[in-house]
């Protein structure tokens, strides 16, 4: 904390006080505390020139406390305008009280006061108090005007004249403060209030913009559980071929609005400056073959070749954020593939710059299509722009892969390009810088076999239907007992007479929600009181994980949910119940 800041909480100003407020409270302690100042130096020079007390040493005394007093007294009084006339008051007195004892008129020292005062004023309490202090300030100036003429000033030679040149002097450079101060003061002032009130509009803005966003996220993600989480099931039941076509397109389509949905929302949290990215030790070159995995098979289903490149020098450890990663590498491989009609896609990785703790690592992605037109070159990396391409294979989209992945390349440190496009094809470059560490050792294999996993009962607390539809599927095709209720206080209710190893919990629902369902389970300190309750909401905004974590749950899915998320929390739940017994849940 500042010196400024110390001395600004002492005065119980607000740090979030408007700028245009803090402007006029600033100027009141600090040039009150400076007029102290000089008042101080004042008297020091008075003392030293006299060596006894004067007049002028009683006029700095009181002028001194009067002003430390006023400035003080922001502590617990804030009102502008009753400054600005304390502040005015204190300089005409202290002019006409140098004046008056030896009717000497105008002090020629005390003039500058007449010219910074409307500057002053203006900034304490805006333009009208520095018109009026132009007003008072001439009145005062045609007092001591009218002191000087009624006791002529006495020159050198001895004789007395009437001297008007240091008021028509002061009254003309008093006019001009005045002038500058009124014009100036205005503006800066409505300046301020209009960037305030933009900044208020814009978080206001913004605030919409997010709840729009949560809201939209929420409702869309419940059907999309549906329709992605039902097919899925249809897919692995017993169906024909032409079912079996017509379910896995009805998959895709679900997937493709699903993957629309998810980069509107990044796009959201990456602008709003709330996209993180978690660094955490892993093998380089695991890590992007499994960012590669399956795009053989796409590639080779559209008559494409697919090329991958990963030598032998990306066998090292460094600090990935492998989600935002393999973001990326989805992101250009899947333009890549769907902007070519004939030849290959390849994928390229290599490290330059390396030292002993960093290296870069460059990724190409290269097509054989048409490429992209001189004409959309300069936008395609700006959100829903999409190049203009023509070929058989191509597919609609929102315009958002490139300028997400730009942005997350970027986020991560390094830099996304497009080296070249034409007739060829096209190739984009990501370079991102890498902290090179020890390898993680590899995990133990704790896999809990599906056979294994009908020895679990899990509760789940769900009150739309068709979720629970989903839920109840997925739960059979996993072989895991189960039971449902429909909020959190039948959730309650059933945890007291029945004993589950796993709770799958929905975040809003009727009665007692998910939060405060998990709060009253985990402060029952009754027998369940530390089960292991796992969220499943379709609320997916940033640091919604984090808060629903922070309330007492233990793990979190969005929806629409695959199989394979709920595959890997049932097997944390059987790890869990078995380590409970001291034996270890694979023989």
């Amino acid at each position: 904390m500042t010196l400024i800041q110390r001395y600004e909480r002492l005065l119980r100003i607000d740090p979030e006080t408007p700028t245009e407020d803090l402007i006029r409270y600033r100027a009141i302690w600090l040039v009150g505390l400076m007029f102290v100042v000089m008042q101080l130096i004042n008297l020091t020079v008075i003392s030293i020139d006299h060596g006894e007390w004067t007049y002028d040493h009683t006029i700095c005394t009181v002028t001194v406390v009067c002003i430390a007093t006023a400035v003080h007294s922001l502590r617990w009084y804030k009102n502008y305008d009753v400054y600005a006339v304390i502040f005015s008051a204190m300089l005409f007195l202290g002019m006409i009280a140098s004046a008056l004892p030896q009717d000497a008129g105008i002090n020629s020292a005390l003039v500058p006061l007449l010219i910074v005062g409307p500057l002053l004023c203006g900034y304490i309490s805006g333009r009208r108090a520095a018109i009026i202090f132009w007003a008072v300030g001439t009145l005062v100036i045609c007092f001591l005007a009218w002191v000087t003429w009624d006791a002529p000033v006495q020159w050198a030679s001895g004789e007395r004249h009437r001297d008007l040149n240091r008021a028509t002097n002061a009254f003309y450079f008093m006019t001009l403060s005045a002038t500058l101060s009124a014009m100036l003061t205005g503006r800066t002032f409505m300046a301020l209030r209009k960037m305030r009130e933009n900044a208020e509009r814009a978080a206001r803005a913004e605030a919409a913009q997010s709840e729009f966003l949560a809201k939209m996220s929420h409702e869309l993600r419940t059907p999309l559980h549906g329709i992605i989480g039902l097919t899925d099931v249809l897919i692995r039941s017993d169906l024909n071929r032409r079912e079996k076509e017509l379910t896995e397109t009805l998959r895709e389509s679900g997937d493709s609005l699903l993957l629309i949905l998810n980069d509107l929302l990044d796009l959201s949290k990456i602008e709003a400056g709330k996209m993180t990215i978690t660094l955490q030790p892993a093998n380089l070159r695991s890590a992007l073959e499994k960012d590669v995995q399956g795009w053989a098979e796409v590639a080779e289903a559209r008559g494409l070749g697919f090329v991958v490149s990963l030598p032998d020098e990306l066998n090292i450890g460094a600090e990935l954020d492998e989600l935002r990663l393999r973001q990326v590498v989805h992101n250009l491989v899947s333009n890549a593939v769907k902007y070519t009609d004939a030849g290959e896609v390849r994928f390229e990785a290599e490290l330059t710059d390396c030292t002993n703790d960093s290296a870069v690592l460059k990724m190409r992605v290269s097509d054989t299509g048409n490429g992209i037109s001189p004409e959309a070159v300069p936008r395609i990396f700006e959100a829903f722009v999409q190049g203009d391409v023509s070929g058989d294979n191509v597919e609609g989209g929102t315009g958002l892969g490139l300028p997400i992945s730009r942005m997350l390349i970027e986020l991560m440190g390094g830099e996304l390009t497009l080296e070249r496009t034409g007739p060829e094809g096209s190739v984009f470059c990501a370079c991102l810088p890498l902290r090179c560490v020890e390898q993680p050792e590899d995990e133990e294999d704790d896999t809990v076999m599906l056979s294994e996993l009908g020895e679990l009962r899990a509760l789940v607390v769900e009150d739309h239907e068709v979720n629970k539809l989903v839920l109840g599927e997925y739960l059979k095709i996993l072989g895991v007992d189960f039971e449902m209720v429909a909020d959190g206080v039948e959730c309650l209710n059933r945890l007291e007479n029945n004993a589950f190893d796993v709770i799958l919990m929905d975040k809003n629902m009727p009665r007692l929600n998910g939060v405060e369902a998990t709060r009253a389970i985990r402060e029952s300190g009754k027998h369940f009181a530390n089960i292991y309750v796992v969220a499943v909401t379709a609320d997916a905004m940033v640091g919604e994980r984090e808060r629903l974590l922070a309330g007492g749950m233990d793990d979190f899915i969005s929806k629409p949910l695959r199989i394979e998320e709920l595959l890997r929390v049932m097997q944390e739940a059987h790890l869990r119940k078995f380590n409970a017994r001291g034996r270890p849940a694979v023989d």
